[in-house]
């Protein structure tokens, strides 16, 4: 998972598989991270907005869901502006947008990256270990998120050039997964990189 590929890369990581809510705000607590990344599943509609959060782990195995504000609000506990060291959050997930922005936004976190859309796995997977990597090389988060969408872009998958010759060709594209592609290009979603001054695609 993506979370294992950030650790291998050479990012230091505290990985934690699994988990509720209580277990999430007790780890910020203790960790006081700079970056964090939640890999699973963004999409868990509640309430009559069908509002999406993040999808947690009870110890039995069932789902645990909490309204985004109390999710964004924990995080946004330990933002760098508000005494606390957390400069990103990295939401890699499904359709967690609307998460990210209030994390963004209301909360400060200078630095969020999420999902406009779904996201297929294999592609969220590439894209954060190359982000991780270029953080670990040096890069800044801007150009962490381009290296990343570019990473994804390399994937190749068997295809077939225009002249009818086997190759490896282009797996992914960022684009809406309603997209239609041909064969075997597939439409991995839309990151979003969200700052205080904007947001990129």
């Amino acid at each position: 998972n993506e979370a294992s590929g950030v650790s291998r890369c050479g990012f230091p990581a505290v990985i934690r598989r699994g988990g509720t809510a209580n277990d999430l705000a007790a780890e910020l607590a203790k960790q006081k991270p700079r970056y964090f990344l939640f890999s699973g599943h963004a999409d868990a509609s509640l309430g009559a907005q069908g509002e999406k959060t993040l999808c947690f782990t009870q110890p039995g195995g069932g789902a645990e869901a909490v309204e985004a504000d109390v999710v964004a609000s924990t995080l946004g506990r330990y933002a760098a502006g508000g005494g606390g060291r957390l400069e990103l959050v990295f939401l890699n997930g499904c359709d967690s947008y609307d998460l990210g922005a209030k994390v963004a936004y209301t909360h400060r976190v200078p630095y969020v990256v999420c999902w406009q859309t779904k996201v297929k796995d294999g592609a969220a997977r590439v894209f954060a270990v190359e982000f991780f990597s270029e953080l670990r090389r040096g890069g800044d988060v801007p150009r962490a998120f381009e290296m990343a969408k570019d990473a994804v872009q390399r994937e190749t998958a068997p295809g077939q050039l225009a002249s009818g010759q086997a190759a490896a060709v282009t797996q992914y594209v960022l684009c809406h997964p309603s997209r239609p592609l041909p064969a075997p290009k597939v439409a991995a979603g839309i990151p979003v990189l969200v700052t205080q001054e904007g947001e990129r695609t």
